[in-house]
């Protein structure tokens, strides 16, 4: 039952693409021989080339750069906040470094284990 949602999904979107691009295949030269010449593209060259977005709506790079962007990563949906590193945290012991005994690496080279000299 969900294998079948997602192939209608996934065919919808395909005949959607399929006629966008169809219908906006002068477009579509046009932006991909600015390509061939420069090989990245900002939104002020897309808007040279084709004009501007059909939408009112911002891009979330517009609305970042204005400062209105309100999206939350997945931290702060979450409400985790890192926690502050501080200068004085011990040494650790990293897996796969030949330690001593006494689990220092003090007078030691840090050569993984099963490796010589």
């Amino acid at each position: 039952m969900i294998d079948e949602e997602v192939r209608t999904i996934i065919s919808d979107a395909y005949e959607r693409t399929k006629a966008l691009l169809t219908d906006r295949r002068h477009e579509l030269e046009i932006v991909a021989k600015e390509l061939l010449e420069k090989e990245v593209l900002l939104q002020d060259d897309l808007e040279r080339l084709v004009g501007k977005r059909p939408y009112d709506t911002q891009t979330s790079y517009q609305a970042h750069m204005a400062g209105t962007d309100r999206s939350e990563t997945l931290s702060e949906r979450k409400n985790e906040h890192p926690i502050p590193l501080s200068d004085d945290l011990p040494e650790s012991n990293l897996p796969g470094l030949d330690y001593g005994p006494d689990g220092s690496n003090e007078g030691r080279q840090d050569t993984p284990v099963g490796t010589t000299l």
